[in-house]
């Protein structure tokens, strides 16, 4: 996802497509429709359109840091 900033705006854009959201994720659109569908990631549907969008920020919260496990020395 690479979007040249203009004026002050964010490098990521707010709203992002299925295609855009399952590149940043590293998964197929399939599996973000799925995401969709069981209510693991948050959409929006335009009105008038079958076009879904994507919060940008709700993309970046799906993703969770694996905590750092201590090595026995």
């Amino acid at each position: 996802m690479t979007v040249t900033p203009a004026h002050g705006a964010t490098a990521t854009p707010r709203w992002v497509s299925l295609q855009e959201s399952a590149d940043f994720l590293g998964v197929t659109e399939r599996a973000v429709r799925n995401y969709v569908s069981r209510g693991v990631l948050p959409a929006s549907r335009i009105r008038g359109s079958r076009l879904i969008r994507i919060n940008s920020a709700d993309l970046e919260a799906l993703l969770q840091a694996i905590p750092a496990t201590e090595r026995d020395a």
